[in-house]
């Protein structure tokens, strides 16, 4: 650059030289800047990789586990719908059971209240002998012990009193096919089942047919 001479008004002139004016050549950067922006590309592409992934990952995991509930959901509707179609059948079994064992109990509870009263016991055998005319002619079976609360003993020939069969003409028989506690009369046309449990049978029937 050089001043141009002064002229009379005081202006003052300024040449520039070309070579001031040519561009200055612009410094590139560094192997270690260029080395810094490598390394924060690659983070960042590592921190975007991650991201994806992970978002990938918990998608993967909600799908799978959408899925895993959908399987739990149709096996407890699946489940339900066999309670449903078959809590009449399960209701009405426990109900059968529950009754046999009621029966079963009472069974146990009468039988040992006949054997320990003679008196009652006298009187159910009555009773069922009653049911028949005076003419028939009757077969009463019981149980062998019975047999002997009544008087009765067949070694020796000896029959209960005769105020037991009311008169009637009847035969004893010993029967250890007949629970104690129990009497069978059997006529010429009808039978009278004085039996415990199968007096406690037809009840066990009427209860589960209810």
């Amino acid at each position: 650059m050089r001043a141009s001479p002064e002229s009379g008004d005081t202006m003052t002139h300024v040449a520039w030289d070309l070579t001031d004016l040519a561009a200055k050549p612009q410094r590139g950067p560094s192997q270690e800047e260029l080395d810094a922006i490598r390394e924060d590309r690659h983070a960042k592409e590592l921190e975007a990789t991650y991201r994806r992934g992970r978002a990938e990952g918990e998608e993967a995991a909600r799908v799978a586990a959408r899925r895993d509930l959908t399987h739990v959901f149709d096996a407890l509707s699946e489940t339900l719908q066999l309670v449903t179609a078959h809590r009449e059948t399960w209701e009405k079994n426990l109900m059968d059971n529950l009754v046999a064992l009621s029966t079963a109990i009472a069974r146990h509870i009468v039988g040992r209240e006949l054997r320990g009263d003679v008196d009652t016991y006298r009187e159910l055998v009555r009773k069922s002998i009653a049911s028949f005319p005076l003419d028939h002619r009757l077969r009463i079976r019981l149980h062998p012990t019975d047999l002997g609360l009544l008087g009765g003993n067949l070694e020796d020939g000896v029959m209960p009193p005769e105020d037991t069969t009311g008169g009637r003409d009847a035969r004893w028989i010993p029967d250890p096919e007949v629970v104690p506690g129990g009497v069978v009369v059997e006529g010429p046309d009808s039978i009278v089942d004085g039996r415990v449990d199968a007096a406690l049978e037809r009840l066990y029937r009427v209860l589960t047919d209810a």
